[in-house]
């Protein structure tokens, strides 16, 4: 989405921020950042990262604008998005297992070394 550096507001494909660039005045220098940056991740989205550094610049900007990510995301790519969605379901899913799991052994650990200490003749 960019031409020798600059912004080529005419090769956006998202119609979620074609409305934003319409409804936008130029003057607006904050809200044309916030486009901008929409446009970053629609270019991340559409043709993938290309190293670390943008990997890490499209985590942060998946992270910072979630919903818009979302939006444009399903717009543009929907059968790609619902897989995606379907993935961080089942980790997190997964996650939240491992730390019901932690817990439970965390409790299950402290239990065991409450009663060694009353064993001992220490307080409770």
């Amino acid at each position: 989405m960019r031409e020798g550096g600059v912004y080529v507001y005419r090769e956006v494909k998202s119609e979620f921020i074609k409305s934003l660039i319409r409804n936008t005045s130029w003057r607006d220098e904050e809200r044309r950042k916030y486009i901008d940056e929409l446009i970053l991740l629609e270019r991340y989205i559409l043709e993938g990262v290309k190293g670390y550094a943008s990997a890490l610049h499209y985590g942060s900007l998946k992270q910072r604008y979630r919903e818009e990510w979302e939006k444009i995301y399903s717009e543009l790519k929907p059968e790609e998005f619902e897989e995606l969605m379907k993935r961080e379901e089942e980790e997190r899913k997964r996650k939240k297992l491992e730390d019901d799991l932690r817990r439970a052994e965390e409790i299950k650990e402290m239990e065991r070394r409450k009663r060694e200490w009353l064993e001992m003749g220490g307080l409770e």
